[in-house]
């Protein structure tokens, strides 16, 4: 009986893991895209060796995900401005420290959109 009890925990917990996987994939997908399409755009704009665009996709795939997560949470809140604000700036010190002040000041100037 123990044995029977094991087998279905474990494929509830199977079931309900890739349920959490697949509703995430899309998200993950289109977080991934944008970061992407951003070191593209940025490609246009400054030189960049193939370790810094690894680098760069990476932290800008993480910055999309937190703004999205902050969307959610607290869209239509006094406090969205300032946590979308704390998001980019992790975002900036994460290039500062991998990339040295001067590279992520480049890389930040480059990825703004010109008017």
């Amino acid at each position: 009986m123990k044995k029977y009890l094991k087998v279905l925990l474990s494929l509830y917990f199977l079931f309900g893991m890739s349920i959490m996987v697949n509703a995430q994939s899309p998200n993950d997908e289109q977080s991934r895209k944008g970061a992407a399409r951003f070191v593209q755009n940025l490609e246009k704009e400054i030189t960049l060796t193939t370790e810094e665009i690894e680098k760069i996709k990476e932290f800008k795939f993480v910055h999309i995900s937190n703004l999205k997560q902050v969307n959610q949470k607290y869209k239509e809140t006094p406090e969205f401005k300032a946590k979308r604000q704390e998001a980019t700036k992790i975002y900036n010190r994460a290039l500062v420290k991998a990339f040295g002040n001067e590279r992520a000041k480049e890389i930040i100037k480059a990825s703004k959109k010109k008017k």
